[in-house]
């Protein structure tokens, strides 16, 4: 069913709250994978101060080998974390598919003579397929490294609080440069998914009437034609890169300077005899989960703004109202003797009625011929009888029923 009060990517999370269950036990597992990596840098610590510098070897040991387990623990909670929200996401992708094509079945032909073909197959394959990449290893990357950045954070601060607020001087620019990365880049995803919608459009139309284009000479002009669009794809692609090579960057630039700044810092407080050198070398190691995290979720961006243009391109399915619908109480056929009759018709594809008043009326068993040059509404009448459409004004009737109320 069509889901009208979400939009971007946020209209996935219908689909995800019938689940509430595995998100639950995903999140925990994500956390608990997220705070493995912290913990280890701890110990890196406790290890470095404790038991190098104070000679104890018992110590040292221990440190070791919880470090050793603390990883495994991480690697087993990361790989569970990662087939679950596979899994999770995959099947997402797989009602919207079906729920996509079902809302498809039951519009009217008057929403595909509007639409190109094209246009209606890049929702169902390229669209789905930006959002199955973001669901089935974009989210894995959303989740553990949100969650890895939040605990990185928390535990540098819980290491050493000075050294945590010399590496938030980062953060105004930083918050400076997203903000400008997520305006640019929202826009310039929108443009890729409409010039690939476009190109498929054209290429569709093309194959579908290739033996007409052969048959007045016209291959050169379509090709003309494709050319264009596929430049101007092209060049849609190059302005999302362009972006993307000034913002990845400048948050690696950040994350060294922020590094630089933490180690100055942290050899000033160890000469004033105020910080032990494991604290320092944990500290770095802390902030290395901080950028890495960072960086990942600032690549993944990018895909995750391809997938919202291309769910706000779904939605545009989706929200295409059924205009081709029964009437309350409607009843089954059943069998017909075939009496039918128009009444006083009017109907129009667009704002000009194409047909104006139509009145026919054929006994059961009768036969009638409709006659005229092209446009007249022929077809058009035939589709109306057939229902492929409603009438805009008047009846169609088969043994004294509205076509509307069976």
């Amino acid at each position: 069913m069509p889901r009208r009060q979400h939009t971007g990517l946020s209209r996935l999370l219908p689909y995800a709250a019938e689940r509430k269950g595995q998100a639950a036990l995903i999140a925990l597992l994500a956390a608990l994978s997220a705070a493995a990596p912290v913990a280890g840098w701890l110990l890196v610590e406790d290890a470095t101060n404790n038991g190098i510098r104070a000679g104890d070897d018992g110590r040292l040991v221990a440190a070791v080998l919880a470090y050793v387990g603390v990883n495994a623990a991480a690697w087993v909670l990361g790989t569970l974390t990662w087939l679950g929200l596979a899994s999770m996401g995959q099947r997402i992708v797989l009602e919207l598919r079906r729920d996509l094509f079902h809302h498809l079945t039951s519009l009217s032909l008057r929403y595909f003579s509007q639409q190109k073909a094209g246009w209606i197959i890049s929702r169902l394959n390229s669209d789905v397929d930006a959002l199955s990449d973001v669901l089935n290893q974009g989210l894995t990357t959303l989740v553990v490294n949100t969650l890895t950045l939040v605990a990185a954070v928390g535990g540098l601060f819980l290491l050493d609080w000075r050294l945590g607020l010399v590496a938030l001087c980062i953060l105004p620019p930083g918050i400076v440069i997203t903000r400008w990365f997520q305006r640019v880049s929202h826009v310039a995803a929108a443009d890729v998914r409409t010039r690939i919608a476009i190109v498929t459009a054209q290429l569709a139309e093309s194959v579908a009437g290739m033996a007409v284009i052969q048959a007045f000479n016209r291959e050169r002009a379509f090709q003309a034609e494709f050319d264009g669009l596929n430049e101007e794809n092209r060049l849609a692609n190059v302005r999302v890169q362009r972006i993307y090579s000034l913002f990845f960057p400048a948050i690696e630039l950040l994350g060294a300077i922020a590094t630089a700044a933490v180690l100055y810092a942290g050899a000033h407080f160890i000469g004033a005899d105020s910080m032990e050198i494991g604290t320092l070398i944990a500290a770095v190691g802390l902030l290395a989960l901080v950028f890495q995290p960072l960086q990942e979720l600032s690549e993944l961006y990018g895909q995750v703004q391809a997938a919202s243009a291309a769910m706000d391109k779904i939605s545009s399915v989706l929200d295409a109202d059924v205009d081709l619908g029964d009437r309350p109480g409607a009843r089954p056929l059943g069998r017909i003797d075939g009496a039918l009759e128009l009444d006083r018709v009017t109907f129009a594809y667009g704002k000009e009625p194409v047909l104006h008043g139509i009145e026919i009326a054929v006994p059961a068993g009768g036969c009638i011929a409709l006659v005229g040059e092209s446009g007249g509404g022929k077809s058009t009448t035939a589709k109306l009888i057939a229902r492929f459409y409603d009438p805009d004004e008047g009846a169609v009737r088969v043994d004294g029923t509205d076509l509307r109320d069976v």
